[in-house]
């Protein structure tokens, strides 16, 4: 086993203020945008989480390309790889986009067959509908085009993202099935934001050409982190959190602002502030004996928020789930691999999670997968066994660089383990 964290919980959390990193959704997203105005060099900054540090790498190395094919290594990041395509298959050159095995094993052909739909020279080197991709970039025309939006929909921000550099701009027909649609949304409500007009009607989205105002974008310190610590709050009998940095729920462009009214339901409230969101937990809190939630829009809220019902021990229904198997790992199956280990009960069929009152475990490592998102999750749950260790914390490194940082903020004690400490 790798090595690991056995973090220990004290009584309840201590006051704190908690240092978000910026959303690196935005933040990608905001670098593409520079990308297709020639901008490349971006230098590395401290913050950035993992994904970040790759893009802006990635970027580079493209910059300093001389004609000869150039091979891209996203690792495992979805983001990275799917916005570069769309960006290389437009920008000439030959590259070669690939990434790590689980990369490998994402699908990406819904984003394949919609570039070629617009001149794009694209081939499968390995098995067709999936990575490593062998591209000739040429300059792409304008077009409307249908995309299958029902895997991911970075497939869509990758051609939203795309569409303002084309000629007479992009029509883009999502499919009837739209997942993680909020998103979409964050990218058509960044274009706006930096000037280019964007019309939606039901599933169609229409872009104009033009030439971004990247000055005019300010960053946002990042949502879907700040659910981990709403799951704290949940999962304490007392919590009085400062959240630095995230803009109001009702004006963010993060569809995971949503936490806020979903963590309501678990007695938690949300004050904003001058410096972003103050989160209690009411000291008396009534909740409903089951609880149902469509997670089709955020789906990076599914984890913490199955953890912190196993860990209130709550009868409670996920739905919409089914894309989670397309992540950094198959989030349905380590989920519920994870919970069993610590003494729940879950079920899954068709898209839909559901999760059972169950006695857990006093101790147990839990496995992340390579997945920052399920370490974090899991973290929360020390509150409730006492005691739990992460293995591999490092990948939190992914999206939230100094995620332990401000877990011991919080008054946990958090021990480096060698591997071989701990049995399952």
């Amino acid at each position: 086993m790798k090595e690991w964290l056995q973090i220990t919980a004290n009584d309840g959390l201590l006051p704190a203020y908690i240092t978000l990193p910026d959303s690196k959704s935005l933040k990608n997203r905001v670098l593409m945008l520079n990308a297709y105005a020639g901008v490349l060099n971006h230098s590395a900054d401290s913050a950035d989480s993992g994904d970040t540090l790759l893009l802006k790498r990635c970027l580079r190395q493209l910059a300093e390309a001389h004609g000869e094919e150039t091979v891209i290594d996203c690792q495992n990041a979805g983001t990275v790889f799917r916005f570069l395509l769309s960006f290389v298959a437009h920008h000439p050159g030959r590259w070669v986009l690939t990434g790590d095995a689980r990369m490998l094993q994402r699908p990406v052909s819904p984003l394949v067959e919609a570039l070629r739909r617009l001149g794009a020279k694209i081939d499968y080197s390995g098995r067709v509908g999936f990575p490593p991709l062998r591209i000739t970039g040429n300059p792409l025309h304008s077009g409307e085009i249908m995309a299958d939006a029902s895997v991911s929909s970075q497939f869509i921000s990758s051609l939203l993202l795309l569409a303002p550099s084309l000629s007479h701009g992009l029509t883009v027909h999502c499919s009837d099935t739209v997942v993680s649609e909020s998103y979409i949304r964050m990218s058509v409500g960044l274009l706006q934001e930096a000037g280019i007009h964007v019309t939606q009607t039901q599933n169609t989205l229409v872009v104009a050409p033009g030439h971004p105002r990247c000055e005019n974008l300010t960053m946002e310190a990042d949502w879907s982190s700040a659910a981990f610590f709403y799951a704290f709050a949940a999962c304490s009998t007392n919590a009085v959190l400062h959240l630095q940095g995230l803009k109001p729920p009702d004006q963010s462009l993060q569809g995971d602002s949503a936490v806020a009214s979903i963590y309501r339901h678990f007695g938690v409230n949300t004050t904003v502030y001058e410096q972003g969101v103050i989160i209690s937990r009411e000291s008396e809190r009534k909740m409903a004996a089951t609880f149902q939630f469509d997670m089709r829009s955020t789906p990076d809220l599914a984890l913490p928020l199955a953890v912190t019902m196993v860990s209130l021990g709550l009868e409670a229904t996920l739905l919409g789930i089914h894309h989670l198997r397309f992540k950094e790992t198959d989030r349905i199956e380590a989920l519920i691999h994870e919970i069993a280990a610590l003494g729940g009960y879950t079920e899954y069929r068709d898209g839909v999670l559901s999760l059972h009152p169950s006695v857990l475990k006093a101790f147990r490592p839990v496995y992340t997968y390579n997945d920052h998102r399920m370490a974090m999750a899991f973290t929360p749950l020390a509150l409730v066994t006492h005691s739990i260790g992460i293995v591999n914390p490092s990948v939190v490194e992914k999206s939230f660089p100094h995620f332990w940082k401000e877990v011991k903020k919080l008054g946990f004690r958090i021990q480096l383990k060698n591997p071989g400490c701990a049995s399952r």
